[in-house]
């Protein structure tokens, strides 16, 4: 919903509207705001840090990911391809084992696949593309399907102005699974810079940040394509609801 304009459909909203009503309209603000910045954009680049720590039992999973992420408005899609490499450690008891997992993620807009190596070993996974879930509309779109959002506080961060969403699961979560997620987005180009995801029992357990993003680079279309390496086996999960 556009901010009002008017002098008294403003008096009007601000003399019967609840405090939740209110809330709405201010998210629904930014998130227009947001989609407008993101109209001209034709392309994106970036380099993403993800850190996480997970437990369960007594196991204990850290990871550390390094990428490079490009998005390419192209033929009314928005194209994507993340390519980089995970460290991670997995204690077991008195146990570590530690191993680094490269990854490519392509989207051509309706098929992803995602090839991953750990221990010399090659998987690729083939699905349905999801909408970006940190670019414009789309990200609201995928966001909304699943989570309840709500405005916080406008934060700064990098020297930066941030609107600041929180996103959580509008099914509860059991213990150890997914939860919250906050969104850092800069006010001054639409740019997601800073995720935290929690888990059900609200325990910060990753911290992803966006950084040296660019806008409209000149981008060519086939780094989108995706082959299968030879002798690389693929799970599709195409059909999967």
């Amino acid at each position: 919903m556009q901010i009002r304009t008017l002098l008294s459909v403003v008096v009007l909203v601000l003399v019967t509207a609840t405090p939740s009503a209110v809330a709405d309209e201010k998210l629904d603000a930014v998130e227009k705001e947001i989609i407008k910045k993101w109209q001209d954009v034709k392309s994106m680049t970036g380099k993403m840090t993800m850190n996480s720590e997970m437990a369960q039992g007594n196991m204990t999973m850290k990871s550390s990911m390094t990428a490079v992420i490009e998005y390419l408005r192209h033929d009314g899609k928005m194209l994507s391809r993340l390519e980089g490499e995970t460290e991670m450690v997995q204690k077991m008891g008195e146990t570590d084992q530690k191993f680094a997992m490269p990854m490519l993620a392509i989207s051509d807009g309706e098929i992803s696949h995602t090839l991953m190596e750990r221990m010399g070993q090659k998987m690729c996974i083939k699905a349905k593309a999801e909408a970006q879930a940190t670019v414009g509309a789309a990200m609201f779109k995928a966001l909304r399907e699943q989570y309840d959002l709500e405005l916080a506080e406008d934060e700064g961060l990098d020297g930066d102005k941030c609107w600041v969403i929180e996103a959580t699961p509008k099914t509860a979560g059991r213990p150890g699974e997914p939860g919250k997620v906050t969104f850092y987005i800069r006010q001054k180009d639409g740019a997601t810079v800073q995720m935290l995801g929690f888990d059900a029992a609200d325990t910060k357990v990753m911290t992803a940040k966006f950084s040296d993003i660019k806008f409209n680079e000149k981008l060519d279309p086939k780094r989108f394509e995706f082959k299968v390496p030879e002798g690389v086996q693929v799970m599709d999960m195409t059909n999967r609801p």
